[in-house]
């Protein structure tokens, strides 16, 4: 007699017509526990019934149990996602993510993050759904194609810090790589390898060549990468630490020499050359002066009103040249003829229809022209007024000079020079009628 029971250990009820020796649950079990009771019979002896234990509870199959899906790229580093389907009725689902078949530890979300140890396997998902009365059942998904090695999704351009200079260290910058990497080092010098760590001493074999540096980064389950730094300028010596500032002497004005004074001599180093610069304002662009490379310079015209410096270089045996630049000097001044100024003399015949010859006098330095003008008054002493258009070396008397008195004003030009009227002539005897 199968008889049940809604609690383990509660009042079992027979079972309508469940007498046979087998019984298959109805769904009218689940959820109970079920027993059964056996009796014996034989002829002569009392029937003596024995009860069984209990089963566990009765439970049913899921309506709907569907095989889970995965979505998502087999590739280390990739994200794996379960997709189990819809469980009828609702159910607790619980997964397992599988290596080849074999659990994979703590693999146990609906996620899964692929790792260097999965590269090369076929990796699936066990879905197990429970809810209470229902059977508990598992689901296995199809497995994926072989999981790819990974690819690094940050994999920076190195950089250089230092200086390429003959005993200075550069340092390789790596950036960070993600996902973290080992990393390795390979220095080139030109195309010649030349270190393998994070940091090269700079030798004087690599002067005249670039640096550049290649980082390989390499993780298990990734392929590995190479990033190639930009180069530095090329490597030069050492400049001279002790190069003195150089100083410019002379006075700054055109027609003057400005001389560069080196400073005190570096031991064991010689004034290699000089060049003079000028630049249209203190703070604006110093461009080189042709030609005026040596310890001296002369300034010119193109000078005035510019700013002027020098620069002195240095060489030494084991460093690199060394160019010190000076001060700016002041403005540059506009050149002055020497003084006194020669006063101008008048020759010719002071009668109307002659003809009147200013003689300049001699100027320092040479000027490149001169303008002229005459002029009259009607007393020696008085106040004498510019004749009009009278402005050549000469000047011929008209009648409207007879009876006054002549005057010469002569002006030297110099191109860079301040022009500077000389002082005003001796006035002619007075003009007489021709």
């Amino acid at each position: 007699m199968w008889s049940s029971s809604a609690t383990a250990t509660g009042t079992y009820a027979a079972i309508s017509g469940a007498t046979g020796k087998t019984y298959e649950l109805a769904p009218a079990d689940r959820g109970k526990f079920v027993k059964v009771t056996v009796t014996g019979v034989k002829s002569g002896y009392t029937s003596t019934p024995s009860l069984s234990a209990a089963t566990s509870v009765v439970v049913a199959a899921f309506t709907t149990a569907p095989t889970p899906t995965i979505t998502g790229t087999a590739r280390v580093g990739q994200t794996l996602t379960a997709l189990p389907g819809t469980w009828s009725p609702l159910a607790t689902l619980t997964y397992q993510w599988k290596r080849n078949g074999s659990n994979i530890s703590g693999a146990t979300t609906a996620t899964y993050v692929l790792t260097g140890a999965d590269q090369g396997a076929a990796v699936s998902v066990a879905v197990t759904g429970a809810a209470l009365t229902y059977e508990t059942t598992t689901k296995n998904s199809d497995s994926t194609e072989a999981v790819a090695s990974g690819v690094f999704t940050t994999a920076p351009i190195p950089t250089i810090t230092g200086t390429a200079i003959s005993a200075q260290t550069l340092t390789a910058v790596p950036g960070t790589w993600a996902p973290a990497a080992t990393l390795t080092y390979k220095w080139l010098a030109g195309t010649d390898q030349v270190g393998t760590a994070a940091t090269l001493p700079v030798t004087e074999a690599m002067v005249g060549k670039q640096i550049t540096v290649e980082v390989t980064g390499a993780a298990t389950g990734y392929t590995s990468q190479t990033k190639t730094s930009a180069a530095t300028a090329a490597v030069t010596l050492p400049l001279i630490a002790t190069a003195p500032i150089p100083t410019i002497s002379g006075t700054v004005k055109f027609g003057n020499t400005l001389t560069a004074v080196p400073g005190v001599v570096p031991v064991g180093a010689t004034v290699k050359g000089y060049q003079w610069l000028r630049a249209t304002t203190a703070t604006g662009v110093f461009e080189n002066i042709t030609d005026a490379t040596s310890s001296t310079y002369a300034l010119t015209a193109s000078d005035v009103t510019k700013f002027i410096r020098v620069i002195v270089t240095w060489q030494k045996s084991g460093s690199g040249d060394t160019p010190k630049t000076s001060a700016t000097t002041v403005v540059v001044a506009a050149g002055t003829f020497a003084t006194p100024l020669p006063i101008p003399t008048i020759s010719g015949t002071a009668k109307v229809g002659q003809t009147l010859t200013a003689g300049e006098g001699t100027w320092s330095p040479t000027t490149d022209s001169y303008t002229y003008v005459w002029s009259s008054s009607a007393t020696a002493t008085g106040t004498y007024a510019a004749i009009s258009g009278a402005t050549t070396a000469t000047y011929t008397l008209q009648s409207a000079d007879l009876g006054k008195f002549i005057k010469a004003t002569v002006t030297g030009i110099k191109t860079g020079y301040t022009n500077i009227t000389s002082g005003v002539s001796l006035p002619t005897t007075v003009i007489v009628a021709g």
